[in-house]
């Protein structure tokens, strides 16, 4: 009696399924009613037929979502999911996440419109950041994304530093660049982390001088003895310990208080050919106590300080002192005494004398480097001496 109830109320069930699907409880009606009900029960978890809405145990998902490897967002009055659109997420921290054409949450480089933006492992835009990207093995490119995402270009002052953007790939650019400013151009360099530099800059064994305000190249190189390993005039190990001791570098103010130019060109390259040879000798170091060590092995080699393979001392008056001798002026004119090289106090009159020279005082020639030319004498009378080598060019 209990299974016939059981079967009775089975049936009447069936027909109340298909009287509320509208079919007919022939066997070919109910074989139909239950292929509705299978896709029914489908429908009530994963996606819809149109692949727009997603269910879970029943129930229309909205919001984020993972499902499989990829993240989806559902819009949260309509569920349906959002494709080829920027969503801000909110939460423990509020982000910004962009799902493609397939709805997928993505990361890395993407072109929105007409700008670049980059979303990081977590999905979120990048913003207000500096982005190390990889471009290929040990091989990567920096960019930075202003606050609303962007990726920028060109020159950008960032947290009180300037940086160059490539116009295409958004880079970061470093070394010696080009740069447009209030309609100038001005050659600047830009550090190992893509900053401008300002003042001086030691690059390959060479110290830059960058302009305060604006960072442009100072061109103009000299060549001196500029002082010891310490920073300071005496007791110096013999010989360059940090290449920078005797060096070539870019003009700077001092100041000077006058030029004295070589009357004649040869002269004049011959002097400044000497200091260049004397700056890439890393024998010769600085020291104000044993100035005249290099002087004395100079004399030996023609005063070619190039060809000294000892290890020696000198300093700036003794350097450039011998630079006249290698030039041609015999070395009782420009010593101080019978056993010292000349001193930046007497430097001017002992060269003057010779009449190879034409001095110069106005500030157009001390302070300003336009009018320079190589082979001519900077001088501070009783504080420093230098030579002008000539313009580095930046290719």
């Amino acid at each position: 009696m209990k299974q016939t109830m059981n079967r009775i109320a089975k049936k009447a069930g069936m027909i109340l399924l298909c009287l509320m699907l509208g079919l007919g409880i022939a066997g070919g009606d109910l074989a139909v009613s239950a292929i509705s009900v299978a896709a029914a029960e489908e429908v009530t978890n994963g996606w819809d037929e149109d692949h727009t809405h997603y269910y879970k145990n029943g129930r229309m998902v909205t919001g984020k979502k993972k499902i499989g490897k990829y993240w989806y967002y559902f819009n949260k009055k309509t569920g349906a999911i959002t494709k080829k659109k920027l969503i801000k997420i909110e939460g423990r921290r509020t982000k910004y996440c962009y799902y493609d054409a397939e709805g997928h949450a993505v990361k890395g480089e993407q072109k929105i419109g007409k700008y670049w933006y980059y979303f990081k492992s977590n999905y979120a835009m990048a913003t207000s950041e500096f982005v190390s990207i990889k471009l290929q093995e040990n091989i990567y490119k920096m960019c930075y994304y202003n606050k609303k995402g962007r990726r920028v270009k060109g020159l950008k002052k960032i947290r009180g530093n300037y940086y160059l953007f490539d116009k295409k790939t958004g880079a970061a650019k470093v070394g010696f660049q080009k740069v447009i400013r209030n309609g100038k151009t001005y050659t600047c360099y830009f550090d190992e982390e893509g900053k401008m530099v300002l003042g001086d800059k030691t690059i390959d064994g060479v110290t830059y001088s960058f302009n305060e305000s604006t960072g442009n190249f100072v061109d103009l190189m000299i060549a001196h003895a500029s002082g010891n390993e310490f920073g300071g005039g005496y007791h110096g190990q013999a010989g360059d310990q940090t290449g920078t001791e005797v060096c070539i570098r870019s003009w700077y103010n001092r100041p000077w208080n006058c030029v004295l130019r070589p009357k004649n060109s040869v002269f004049a390259d011959k002097i400044a050919y000497a200091m260049e040879r004397a700056a890439k000798n890393d024998n010769i170091g600085y020291d104000m106590g044993d100035r005249n060590t290099l002087l004395h092995y100079a004399k030996k080699v023609g005063y070619d300080p190039g060809r000294v393979s000892a290890l020696c001392e000198t300093d700036c008056s003794a350097l450039v002192s011998l630079a006249c001798m290698y030039a041609g002026i015999p070395q009782s004119v420009v010593m101080y005494d019978s056993s010292n090289s000349a001193t930046t106090g007497v430097l001017r009159s002992k060269l003057m004398s010779t009449g190879r020279f034409t001095l110069y005082t106005s500030n157009a020639y001390t302070k300003k480097t336009g009018k320079l030319k190589r082979g001519d004498i900077l001088l501070l009378e009783y504080g420093h001496t230098a030579v002008v080598v000539g313009r580095h060019k930046i290719s």
